[in-house]
């Protein structure tokens, strides 16, 4: 019986022979972060009045597990499920009837 060894979680696409189809998915991932942080704080902040401290945190809370999910999806869905739920409850903070008057 042969010994089974282990080995850590590869990164999406990680046994391509090129160097630039190994470097897509992290720079598929960091596009969309800079574009998903900045649109993320506006939105909470503008648009749903949320205070701009706990909009960017929410929004970097959000964003930045996609970094994370090339290597390990499963934990960054985890992370962002939190981030989720802690953005819906700040949000009940919020007084929509007072905003839309």
């Amino acid at each position: 019986m042969t010994p089974v060894q282990k080995e850590g979680p590869r990164a999406l696409l990680a046994g391509a022979s090129r160097r630039w189809v190994r470097l897509l998915p992290w720079a598929l991932v960091f596009v969309l972060c800079v574009a998903l942080l900045p649109t993320t704080i506006q939105v909470l902040s503008v648009d749903y009045g949320l205070h701009g401290g706990i909009a960017s945190a929410l929004a970097v809370a959000q964003a930045a597990p996609l970094l994370l999910a090339v290597v390990h999806p499963l934990r960054a869905w985890c992370v962002i499920f939190a981030a989720d739920v802690a953005g819906a409850l700040a949000l009940r903070t919020v007084d929509f009837e007072e905003r839309l008057l």
